[in-house]
């Protein structure tokens, strides 16, 4: 399996064969965050994406004293 992490999302090979409802759990601060606000890109299968701003609004996270914010993906290997 080959996973990298840029702007565009996050490439991990194996992904056409997970699904997101059943293999993946993403968090914000600590938080899960909403599984709507995660999905596979429309133009390459193997790209995860994640709309943290739209998770970050729906939740009704707060930021703190940095502009840092921590997201974390859990999926299977």
């Amino acid at each position: 399996m080959m996973l990298t992490f840029d702007d565009e999302g996050i490439y991990i090979s194996t992904l056409p064969e997970l699904s997101i409802e059943g293999d993946f759990m993403a968090t914000i601060q600590g938080q899960v965050i909403p599984p709507h606000t995660v999905s596979v890109d429309k133009v390459d299968d193997r790209i995860l994406r994640v709309d943290v701003e739209a998770a970050w609004n729906e939740m009704g996270l707060k930021s703190g004293w940095s502009n840092e914010v921590e997201v974390k993906i859990y999926f299977p290997l």
